[in-house]
């Protein structure tokens, strides 16, 4: 027979639970203690009262025992100090800054503002190669082109012969008698009021050795060999060209082998 552990009851052998408890009649039971009242040691009492623990009043509040001030001063027995009525408190005394001096720079004086070192020495021509002299630089071109000094103009209505001026622009017209401008061939003598000329007609510009008719909007036109020239466009003039500004008619005469 077995007995169960729990309750006492007794088992057939090889059950595995108590039928009374349910308890498992396998596992080893564990033992218990029946302890007198008087083997049971008082609890240890609570420590005094303190700001640590404060006073529980009734209703759950508590009122804090507030903290002791330190004032070694008034009482410097109750701090670890003799009693003394002379005690002043030692103040610590501030470290003295003495910093080391910095290494000094070669060639630096101190008297002078900035530092000035040496400047290095080098070898601009370690191979002793000879440079070629340069050749000499080509005159510059002139801005001015190349002007006829043989070009002659005759004024076939007059038969006056009339020389070019040595420009780049000449202004072929008559003189303004109000604001007293006159261009650089005034045909004011050959009638060129009445015959419709007008105060700037035609330009004679030069361009590599050959001079060059441009009409400037005259009134009563241009026209060279009996062709009427386009306002603005240049013209090439040839050795024995016939120009016609308004009715004033001009020969043109040069010689195409002479150059200034």
């Amino acid at each position: 027979m077995l007995t169960c552990p729990s309750c006492r009851a007794e088992q057939m052998k090889g059950t595995l639970f108590c039928s009374e408890c349910g308890s498992d009649l396998e596992t080893p039971a564990v033992p218990t203690f029946n302890l007198n009242d008087e083997e049971i040691s008082p609890l240890p009492s609570s420590p005094p009262l303190s700001w640590k623990n404060p006073e529980v009043l009734p209703g759950g509040g508590y009122t804090p025992t507030p903290r002791p001030t330190y004032n070694p001063a008034s009482n410097p027995s109750a701090y670890g100090f003799p009693p003394d009525e002379d005690y002043e408190p030692i103040m610590p005394v501030p470290p003295v800054y003495n910093p080391t001096p910095l290494p000094r720079v070669p060639g630096y004086n101190p008297a002078q503002p900035s530092y000035n070192p040496s400047p290095p020495t080098y070898n601009s021509n370690p191979g002793g190669y000879v440079m070629p002299p340069k050749p000499p630089k080509p005159p510059p071109p002139s801005s001015r082109n190349p002007i006829r000094d043989d070009l002659r103009l005759i004024v076939l209505n007059s038969g006056r012969v009339i020389e070019c001026p040595d420009k780049d622009n000449v202004i072929i017209g008559r003189s303004d008698t109000v604001t007293g401008e006159r261009p650089d061939i005034d045909l004011t003598l050959d009638n060129a009021v009445e015959l419709g000329v007008s105060r700037r007609h035609v330009c004679i510009t030069f361009r590599d050795d050959t001079p060059f008719l441009t009409d400037l909007g005259s009134k009563n036109y241009t026209f060279l060999n009996r062709r009427q020239m386009m306002r603005g466009q240049p013209y090439p003039l040839q050795n024995g060209d016939e120009v016609r500004l308004g009715n004033v008619i001009l020969k043109v005469l040069y010689d195409p082998d002479g150059l200034l």
